[in-house]
């Protein structure tokens, strides 16, 4: 009862404290209302499911928003089992770290899962300065321009860590100090630090330092080792090891990393294939070998990437346009829900529309029936994964919400066996 009336009693000082500040406003940004208008409140009679449905379009939409409307969006997103991040800006943090425990304190008396996104915080380890650079044989710097944004040498990095280590400290100090505690910290970082892929191998054997840090003898399995081994110990010690000191149940995950069988079933955007790389083919699609990195880098969410990558569409035969993008998306679901410890989240990444076309894209390329798509996640829901995170583009919001969360609202309805009972089948 003490602690009704006390969250009541906060409530009512947040309203009261609304009067506008300069650049603050009173309406529910469009991402949210586009959200709100495309769900419907969940039906919890039984049992209100233990994950919230992610959005990752509405990440810090609430920044400019004054307090009622805040606590109605909340309140509103609460009611559908949606979830909101706030997002950790190491470049404004004051104001960032303010927003954060603003939103923090209101998700704790509303009961809804406290939750950041911290991927600004991580960026970037290589910060285009000439001392994170690779050093050909006569000590001139080079550049990596395989990616965008260019990379240097991953032996050239160490100095950078206190760095990022650093912005996540602050943050997370400040909740401690407000006596919050987050429930769900992701980031997406990806194309920084250590990469094997696209022309990393070739530029290793043109820098002097990798071929200083490296066997002389040493074959792209072992290159692939090495370099997801320091990607891995960055990531313990700038990111997930300062946060689980500080909060030890907290569950820490990164985009596209998760358990798995040593392979990996897709290719995001930005990745080419070395002609090195050791690798398995099914019908015309190409399968990598893939490094354990999850458990070594100290994540405790499990965050496959599910998405309908443009490139797939002509690797696969079938005649069934719709199972081609279904086979290969359950494949990629099921290698990590498979090999994700009973005891931890998993929570994929999920895109409807299809994923990174070309500028023009292929007439041919006929994209998966919304039908399907909804029947895919109630498979990857069946097959252990405990919600979905949705990603997509702002134009489509509106559709991709409204299918993912269809399915997440009727799955509610069946949280308890869901979330107790034990999958039978992952075999696609």
């Amino acid at each position: 009862m003490n602690h009704l009336k006390v969250t009541l009693l906060w409530i009512i000082k947040v309203l009261c404290a609304c009067a506008l500040a300069p650049n603050v406003t009173a309406q529910i940004p469009d991402s949210i209302q586009t959200v709100l208008k495309h769900t419907k409140v969940l039906d919890v009679t039984n049992h209100t499911p233990k994950w919230p449905l992610f959005v990752w379009p509405i990440h810090g939409a609430l920044e400019e928003v004054n307090h009622a409307m805040t606590l109605q969006a909340l309140t509103q997103l609460k009611q559908r089992g949606i979830a909101y991040s706030v997002r950790w800006n190491p470049h404004d943090r004051e104001k960032s770290i303010q927003e954060a425990l603003r939103i923090g304190k209101m998700q704790k008396a509303l009961g809804m899962v406290v939750s950041v996104d911290a991927t600004q915080c991580l960026y970037a380890l290589f910060d285009g300065s000439a001392k994170t650079a690779h050093l050909d044989q006569n000590g001139n710097p080079f550049w990596d321009t395989s990616f965008s944004p260019k990379l240097g040498c991953p032996f050239a990095l160490e100095h950078r860590i206190p760095v990022i280590k650093e912005r996540i400290e602050f943050f997370i100090q400040a909740y401690q100090v407000e006596g919050i505690t987050p429930e769900v910290i992701v980031a997406d970082w990806e194309i920084d630090g250590p990469i094997e892929w696209n022309a990393a191998w070739e530029n290793s054997h043109r820098c002097q330092r990798c071929r200083d840090s490296l066997p002389n003898t040493i074959d792209f399995r072992g290159f692939q080792t090495v370099l997801r081994q320091l990607r891995s110990q960055f990531q313990q010690s700038m990111f997930t090891g300062p946060i689980k000191h500080a909060f030890p149940e907290v569950h820490v995950g990164n985009y596209a990393v998760n358990p798995h069988d040593g392979h990996r079933y897709w290719f995001d955007y930005f990745e080419t294939l070395p002609e090195q790389a050791p690798v398995v083919h099914e019908f015309g699609a190409t399968y990598r070998e893939w490094a354990e990195e999850f458990d070594a880098s100290g994540y405790t969410l499990s965050m496959p990437v599910v998405y309908t990558w443009h490139r797939l569409f002509d690797e696969l035969p079938f005649n069934q346009t719709d199972y081609r993008w279904f086979y290969n998306m359950l494949k990629v679901a099921s290698n990590a829900s498979s090999h994700t410890r009973s005891t931890l989240p998993a929570i994929p990444f999920v895109h409807w529309h299809v994923t990174a076309p070309p500028s023009e894209p292929k007439a041919s390329v006929a994209p998966m029936s919304a039908e399907v798509y909804q029947d895919l996640l109630w498979h990857m829901l069946l097959r252990g994964h405990d919600s979905l995170f949705l990603w997509c583009q702002a134009d489509e919001l509106a559709e991709e919400v409204a299918l993912c969360h269809e399915v997440y609202r009727e799955a509610s309805r069946f949280s308890d066996f869901l979330e107790n009972g034990q999958p039978i089948e992952q075999a696609v």
